[in-house]
């Protein structure tokens, strides 16, 4: 069933004591999601917002709810508090249940995993710091999960999780035991297969060398973007292990091509330079399917 944000906000349970409770929570919700929208990221922001858009705010509510609201806006100590009580599952719930109703299963779409440390916000403990791992579809451009850790090392495990919560179909992280998972759970993965992980690249690499050259397919596409010239170079290997056995690549489930990716850029401006290359494994075949993860990835 496909439920409004609004409605999938009233879902979260209010655990503010009862004879406390002056706004409604789902009035507070829509107050701090809307001005959060608008850009506002702070308390003092969001008190300010609900203050000068007070009329249109109470007239919304009013259309949604058929409730008409008489008090005076909430202050910032009021939001915070109020906002601090929710549990955060539940409303990480009230979120995926309103996602799901305009994303359709996740069946032919790409999903990019990945790790971020978080800057400017509170640590889970004294002497770490803060990372999210998020799914991210690229297609809708919004974040479909996302869990909170407190070291990177921490990530593997953490994007294990996050396939559990997933449809999947497709997907972008990195390690042998998520590719086996990605797999058995019927969907295909693009992984960029990054320098620390020194055996399974040097072995990748090893295949892009004149000696195997006939058996690399070439693509490169031109894009000019916000005043930058961009140009990528696939070079891809379909069913490598048919061409050199290999014992690293063969921990890789499901593996059916290797690629390796050159992008260059020029800033048509200062006409400064950089390249880069990366290195995916995949289970796909399909090269245009793979252009468009790894370029959902980059991007």
């Amino acid at each position: 069933m496909y439920h409004s944000l609004f409605e999938s906000l009233c879902m979260v349970s209010d655990p503010r004591i009862e004879r406390k409770k002056i706004y409604p929570l789902d009035f507070l919700l829509l107050i701090v999601f809307l001005s959060t929208l608008s850009g506002n990221t702070s308390w003092y922001e969001i008190e300010d917002y609900a203050e000068e858009y007070e009329e249109e705010l109470k007239s919304l509510y009013e259309m949604l709810t058929g409730h008409q609201l008489t008090h005076t806006m909430p202050s910032h100590d009021t939001l915070n508090r109020s906002i601090s009580l929710l549990d955060v599952e539940a409303f990480e719930g009230a979120y995926k249940r309103w996602i799901e109703g305009f994303i359709s299963a996740t069946s032919g779409k790409h999903i990019c995993i990945d790790g971020k440390t978080m800057r400017g916000v509170k640590k889970l403990s004294f002497d770490t710091q803060s990372h999210v791992v998020s799914a991210f579809s690229p297609q809708d451009m919004c974040s479909l999960a996302q869990l909170y850790i407190d070291r990177k090392t921490n990530e593997i495990p953490a994007i294990q999780q996050l396939l559990h919560l997933l449809d999947l179909n497709d997907a972008i992280g990195t390690q042998t035991a998520i590719a086996e998972q990605i797999i058995d759970k019927g969907g295909d993965y693009v992984l960029c297969v990054k320098a620390n992980q020194s055996l399974s690249r040097q072995e990748i690499e090893a295949y892009f060398c004149p000696l195997f050259q006939k058996h690399i397919l070439l693509d490169e596409q031109t894009e000019l973007s916000h005043g930058r010239i961009e140009t990528r170079r696939y070079e891809s290997i379909l069913n490598p292990l048919e061409i050199e056995a290999s014992e690293v690549l063969t921990r890789w489930k499901g593996l059916r091509a290797i690629h390796k990716v050159v992008r260059k850029r020029r800033d048509k401006k200062s006409d400064k330079t950089s390249e880069e290359v990366a290195y995916y494994i995949s289970s796909l075949t399909d090269l245009s399917s793979l252009k468009q993860a790894i370029r959902g990835h980059w991007a």
